[in-house]
Formats: C-alpha cells, structure tokens, sequence
C-alpha cells in the first residue's frame, strides 16, 4: 500500500492534507501508514502463509513503530520482539477493536470492546518491557516529519480500530 501510495504521490498529497488539518486514521495497514515502521503480514498474503512478519517503512508522522492485531495473530509477540531487537524506540501494539489517538503529543486509548488491549513496547537495560497503554503517561511523540508538516495543530490522527468512546490517559 505505502509503495503504491509513493509511486502515485499520494504520500505527497497527504502531507498537504496533513497541513491544512485534515484527519488522519486507518484501521489495520491503514493505521500502519503514519508510523515509522510497521509490522506487515503483505509477504504472508502474496507469497506463503508460512513467511514471517516483517518491518517496513510507512510514512514516518509518528516516531514509533506500530503492530496491529496483536491478539490475533499467533506469531505477533514473537516477531514484534525480534524486530524490536534492530528498531530503535517505542512500539505501539493494538489488539482489534482497540484504537490510539493522537493530538500533538498527547493521546489516549479508545475501544470499542472492553476486552480491547494495547501495549508499549520497548527495551530497558537489554531486556523487552511491555506494558499497557492504560498503566503508561505518554507513549509517544511526533517524530520531525510529524513537527514539519505542523501547522498549529494537526488535527486528529486515529489508529486502530474505529471506537466510539475511550477513556482519556495522560
């Protein structure tokens, strides 16, 4: 999707949109699409079934690297952790029916099924730390493409999966 959008200019065309306020969201490879890395089964579906997660290089509004359906894909854990090992930072994994939003620097967690997770992932003095959304202040904040393309404020930017009510965290 992020190399079809690149090929077209349609990276270009939301950057602008971006400017001018406009919300970003996606749910899934959609949410992907404004992180830094991302955590993409698109081999798995063109390929073998069997091929393993890989990381890949969406848009880069958001200094973190961002893995969804992290409850539902067996595997998810284990690949997040080994590419957490060569990925500086932060790692957001979203369970389904849960969301992040994100204002500037601030966020909070939204879901749309109580059982919803999401975790922060990071490594701390050689060891993997997963901790959940709900228990952390802040998660993360605007990578320099995200400060570039800021005009006062960039309006709202949803990722995950589309909740109605949320509760606010930070």
């Amino acid at each position: 999707m992020i190399k079809r959008w690149r090929a077209l200019g349609v990276d270009k065309l939301i950057k602008q949109a971006a400017e001018y306020g406009a919300i970003l969201s996606g749910v899934s490879a959609g949410g992907m699409a404004w992180f830094r890395f991302g955590i993409s089964d698109s081999w798995r579906a063109q390929n073998n079934p069997k091929v393993p997660l890989i990381r890949i290089r969406p848009l880069n509004y958001v200094n973190a690297l961002f893995c969804p359906h992290y409850d539902k894909e067996e595997d998810c854990p284990a690949a997040l952790k080994k590419i957490m090992r060569r990925t500086p930072g932060v790692a957001i994994a979203l369970g389904d029916c849960a969301a992040i939003e994100i204002i500037g620097e601030q966020y909070r967690f939204l879901r749309s099924k109580p059982d919803a997770i999401g975790y922060r992932i990071y490594w701390h003095r050689f060891s993997e730390r997963v901790d959940s959304i709900e228990s952390t202040p802040s998660i993360v904040s605007p990578s320099s493409a995200t400060r570039s393309i800021r005009r006062g404020e960039v309006g709202v930017h949803r990722f995950g999966h589309p909740a109605h009510r949320g509760c606010r965290l930070g």
